[in-house]
């Protein structure tokens, strides 16, 4: 063991190392799963906001989540294997696990929640309309109106950045294609 660098857990699912993880692509965020508030997609670089647990697009006023992102790097809440409520939750959130045995042997594994139908077919997030992939810290591409320049922080409108008189929402480094009127929006780089 005093050699070990990294370790993959395969029965709870954890991965371990002792060195950082980095991307060699050109992935620029850290994001999470958010579902829609009427069910439906959201395009990539909208900046959105919280109603409740759930995302709409951004609007005058509102204080800013993220934005719809193509370019994480690290996204986290998929949901990819099985149903989110598959198993208990205690009230902080933690899984609830019980002990059974397997081949003789005491093992630790999460409860499932009586209300999981293993009967129904579960479809992951990445594959349904209502979820989306909102970047939250890093760089990420925004939809811009012509107000938006290089420097300026933003707010929105219908989910497109304007520039924000005071406050607003990160930094643009660099517009990556102008405002273009036949499409309704330019693309800044924004921190």
């Amino acid at each position: 063991t005093k050699n070990t660098r990294w370790e993959l857990d395969s029965t709870g699912g954890h991965i371990r190392g002792t060195g950082r993880v980095e991307s060699v692509s050109d992935f620029k965020d850290f994001a999470e799963y958010f579902e829609s508030v009427d069910g439906k997609k959201i395009d990539s670089s909208y900046l959105v906001a919280l109603e409740g647990e759930k995302i709409r697009k951004a609007e005058k006023g509102d204080r800013i989540l993220g934005v719809v992102s193509e370019t994480a790097g690290v996204v986290l809440g998929g949901a990819a294997f099985y149903w989110n409520e598959q198993y208990e939750r205690n009230e902080f959130g933690g899984l609830v696990y019980e002990t059974v045995f397997r081949g003789g042997e005491e093992i630790r594994i999460p409860k499932l929640n009586p209300d999981y139908d293993p009967s129904l077919e579960y479809v992951p997030r990445d594959s349904r309309d209502e979820w989306h992939v909102i970047g939250l810290i890093g760089q990420v591409f925004v939809r811009i109106d012509e107000t938006v320049a290089v420097g300026d922080s933003v707010s929105a409108i219908g989910g497109i950045a304007t520039k924000a008189e005071s406050g607003g929402y990160g930094t643009v480094m660099r517009i990556k294609s102008p405002y273009n009127a036949e499409k309704g929006y330019g693309v800044a780089q924004m921190i």
